[in-house]
């Protein structure tokens, strides 16, 4: 029973791995937009002046 129980805990491991690489990966793409949108706003204001 232990070692069933070891290995879907080992799956379960696995699986917050995996979940948490994909949550850090959306931060990195919202942060990225982020700084795109504000480039073109810098863009949009020195370009007015």
């Amino acid at each position: 029973m232990s070692s069933a129980a070891d290995f879907l805990a080992s799956i379960l491991e696995q699986q917050l791995l995996i979940i948490n690489r994909q949550i850090e990966q959306v931060s990195a793409n919202e942060f990225a937009q982020e700084i795109n949108q504000l480039r073109l706003l810098a863009a949009i204001e020195t370009g007015k002046n």
